[in-house]
């Protein structure tokens, strides 16, 4: 299924960051990121793909969970469920 699913594109990789950004990456065709992902406002301390790949969420330090389109890295939308908790 993984290969069905891959059908030619490269592999993809995400950094989270103290600095408060992440770095999408296709590690195999250069040593320089792709695009540079804001909007966490704390330290990013985590990060997970889909299954499928077509999604990654980032958890950060500002309790908010932020969900990114896995291949481009353009932002999709802001989780907020445990402020205040």
């Amino acid at each position: 299924k993984y290969k069905t699913y891959k059908a030619g594109e490269p592999e993809r990789m995400v950094s989270g960051s103290d600095d408060f950004t992440l770095f999408l990456w296709h590690p195999k065709e250069g040593k320089q990121p792709l695009k540079r992902l804001t909007g966490h406002q704390q330290a990013v301390n985590h990060i997970a793909f889909s299954p499928d790949g077509r999604y990654f969420a980032s958890a950060s330090f500002d309790k908010k969970t932020k969900i990114w389109n896995g291949r481009s890295g353009d932002f999709i939308s802001t989780l907020t469920g445990h402020v205040g908790s």
